[in-house]
């Protein structure tokens, strides 16, 4: 015999799941796609597996790849090892939270609060490195900043 997919069209399905308690669920794209899921990519050749983008960190996580032709007939399937991924380099500093006006001699209401984020918008959370704070405007000069010592760190 011949080839038994000879004249079939087959897509490469690409499912994407994670192995924790708080799974959130995750999503991904092939290049120029669409986040999602699920991902069906058609027509699937063999070997030549699309490269696939991960929307965001996240650890424990297994694609499963299944073959699917024509009529949703799957054709066997194959899962990754677990694998985790990580935020990228720092990239810049965001404000997440803006201050408010205050009277003199008090503590802000709102006290600012900047985080540090990798080119995706990720906040990088394995540096432990020091922010400066500085005070600018028409008075800066006669301004006394205290209580900026320490961290706070955030649980995401």
């Amino acid at each position: 015999g011949g080839d038994p997919f000879s004249g079939v069209t087959q897509s490469l399905e690409a499912v994407i799941t994670q192995d924790s308690a708080r799974a959130q669920p995750i999503r991904m794209k092939v290049s120029g796609g669409v986040y999602s899921e699920v991902l069906t990519t058609v027509p699937y050749i063999s070997g030549n597996t699309p490269q696939l983008y991960i929307e965001r960190p996240a650890q424990n996580l297994r694609i499963t790849f299944t073959v699917v032709a024509s009529g949703n007939v799957r054709y066997g399937s194959a899962t990754t090892d677990a694998f985790d991924v990580a935020v990228g380099r720092c990239d810049k500093l965001r404000l997440v939270t803006q201050t408010v006006s205050a009277l003199h001699g008090e503590v802000l209401k709102r006290a600012p609060m900047v985080e540090i984020t990798d080119a995706a918008g990720n906040a990088v959370t394995y540096v432990t490195t020091s922010v400066s704070v500085v005070v600018t405007g028409a008075r800066a000069s006669d301004t006394v900043l205290s209580g900026c010592g320490g961290t706070t760190p955030i649980d995401r």
